[in-house]
């Protein structure tokens, strides 16, 4: 589930960060940077990285426990 979550997360934080660069072309509406860091600065480094971590370590005791019996 949190590796999902760290996937979908990534998906959605470069989807503003595509919207960033499409205002030089004023094809969308501004978005600033306090927006920017709302959305791709804390999306990042609470959606990709933590809830990836978290996943990754919970799949790590996972596949140990497994290997056990």
């Amino acid at each position: 589930m949190f590796l999902g979550i760290s996937s979908l997360s990534a998906i959605v934080t470069m989807v503003a960060a595509s919207g960033y660069a499409l205002r030089t072309f004023d094809l969308i509406p501004s978005l600033s940077i306090p927006a920017m860091v709302a959305v791709h600065g804390w999306g990042n480094a609470m959606g990709f990285v933590l809830c990836g971590l978290i996943g990754w370590g919970l799949s790590q005791k996972s596949a140990a426990l497994a290997a056990d019996f």
